[in-house]
C-alpha cells in the first residue's frame, strides 16, 4: 500500500497528525506553568508579609 504513494503523499500522511498530537501537550505544559506561577505567588506573598513584619521596628 505504501509503495504506491509518492514521497509527497507519505510526508503529508506523517506530518498532518502532528498538530493534533502537539496541541494537548502544549496545553498541558501551559496549564502546569500557570499552576506553578500561582503557587509561587502564594509563597512569595506569604514570605513578603513575614519579611515586612520582621523589618518593622517595635515602639
Amino acid at each position: 500500500m505504501l509503495k504506491n504513494l509518492t514521497v509527497k503523499s507519505r510526508l503529508v500522511v506523517v506530518i498532518s497528525p502532528m498538530p493534533l498530537l502537539l496541541a494537548p501537550i502544549g496545553f498541558a505544559g501551559l496549564s502546569g506553568m500557570a499552576g506553578t506561577n500561582e503557587g509561587l505567588r502564594a509563597v512569595y506573598s506569604h514570605l513578603q508579609k513575614t519579611a515586612l513584619r520582621v523589618g518593622m521596628p517595635e515602639y
